[in-house]
């Protein structure tokens, strides 16, 4: 993650509940990855359980970090267009960007990065 965070970007855990972790056990993963110098886990990633996506953004709260989103569109007829997603919950998770080495491209490019 060194080279990520040297270069001035933000570590993200990708997609966390695809990966088949127990809840107990993807809270040892984002500990880990937090540990070592990560801010932000994927929070929506496609379409994705709601309760899931919910107990999730929890655990972010819990470790103060940031929250990112994707479709996971991966290439043109692939099973995930892009812009589909599972609905991103009310959460006190920040958005990733909100994160302060984030915030000179949102400031350089209004309206590619809403806030809010």
């Amino acid at each position: 993650m060194g080279w990520i965070i040297d270069s001035g970007g933000v570590a993200v855990i990708a997609h966390p509940l695809r990966h088949g972790l127990t809840r107990r056990k993807r809270g040892l993963l984002m500990d880990t990855f937090q540990a070592a110098g990560g801010q932000a886990v994927e929070l929506v990633s496609g379409q994705q359980n709601p309760d899931s996506t919910r107990d999730l953004a929890r655990q972010l709260v819990e470790r103060n970090l940031y929250a990112s989103m994707g479709s996971d569109f991966h290439f043109p007829g692939s099973h995930a267009a892009p812009g589909s997603m599972s609905l991103v919950p009310r959460t006190a998770a920040p958005p990733i960007w909100q994160h302060p080495r984030l915030v000179h491209l949102r400031d350089a490019s209004p309206g590619l990065l809403a806030v809010g």
